[in-house]
């Protein structure tokens, strides 16, 4: 859970609404520390070939799916995404590039 503003924010329904674009290959959806609002949502993000995507083409999509308030406030586009044995996402290491 991400709490953002004071408001609880559940990854999971992000990664659901964006499940649905089509230039997404795989998509994952986590809080990283902010001054501002506590937490921020940031979505990582691989695309298919030859597509790229913008956070304003994600708020665009997300559009009347899910909050305003929920939206990603920042997006960062991967290669891959590391996986676990489980083969779930492994959050964990992307969160830390934002550890510092």
């Amino acid at each position: 859970m991400i709490i953002s503003d004071g408001a609880n924010i559940f990854p999971a329904e992000i990664e659901s609404a964006m499940i649905e674009m089509p230039q997404r290959l795989d998509c994952a959806v986590f809080g990283i520390a902010d001054k501002e609002f506590g937490e921020k949502v940031v979505a990582t993000v691989t695309c298919q070939v030859a597509h790229s995507l913008s956070l304003q083409q994600v708020h665009a999509f997300l559009d009347g799916k899910i909050s305003r308030s929920k939206y990603p406030r920042q997006l960062d586009l991967h290669d891959s995404l590391p996986r676990e044995e489980s083969e779930k996402v492994f959050k964990q290491r992307l969160k830390v590039a934002y550890a510092s």
